[in-house]
């Protein structure tokens, strides 16, 4: 990456993109258009959880914050990449994986997950994170999780939900990473301001540091 140079880390949806499984999708409709009221307005039904997205301490927490009384700081500022390489199907990551981690840090793992998305194997068959290691990643302080994955876990989701978000840490979940190649980047990673949500899709990049 030359410095400056922004790479999308979000998945673009498609009408019709599906949530995690028993989970909303997304659906836009037209409320109007330009033949009949000489504009067009979309009426977008979205599920908080669908595609690149945040989740947030209500996500498993009753009275939790909310993705308003989320600190914007988790999510804009320096970022580090550990690239895990090309991990198969239900793989279990652990803190060996991780390695070293630091208070204040916001981790990004590259699992190269990404390439399924849009099949079925996307949700049936990810490689997902062990208890320990989110423990250990809650333990040390860092501000932000992301993965590419669609969730954490697949039986122990809750478990590994609750020791993250439980110490503040914002989950990313379901990024698209095979386009960065920087270790160190700047991470922007905002949702919309809409109060009451438990996770919210997000506009995620990476922009290259000088």
């Amino acid at each position: 990456m030359r410095p400056g140079e922004i790479v999308d880390l979000s998945h673009p949806l498609p009408n019709g993109a599906p949530g995690y499984p028993g989970d909303p999708g997304l659906a836009v409709l037209t409320a109007h258009e330009h033949g009949e009221s000489g504009y067009h307005v979309s009426d977008i039904h979205i599920g908080s959880h669908v595609g690149t997205h945040i989740d947030v301490p209500l996500h498993v927490f009753d009275g939790g914050a909310d993705v308003l009384g989320t600190d914007l700081h988790r999510l804009v500022g320096p970022a580090r990449l550990i690239d895990l390489g090309m991990l198969p199907p239900f793989a279990e990551i652990g803190p060996d994986d991780v390695g070293e981690v630091r208070a204040g840090e916001r981790i990004v793992l590259k699992t190269g997950w990404a390439r399924t998305f849009g099949t079925g194997e996307y949700h049936d068959a990810f490689p997902q994170l062990s208890v320990a290691v989110a423990e250990r990643l809650a333990e040390a302080g860092i501000l932000l999780l992301g993965i590419e994955q669609p969730s954490v876990h697949h039986t122990d989701g809750l478990a590994v939900h609750r020791a993250l978000l439980g110490a503040g840490v914002v989950i990313v979940e379901g990024m698209d990473l095979s386009g960065l190649d920087a270790a160190d980047f700047f991470l922007t990673c905002l949702p919309l301001p809409v109060e009451g949500l438990d996770g919210c899709p997000v506009r995620a990049i990476a922009t290259a540091l000088p």
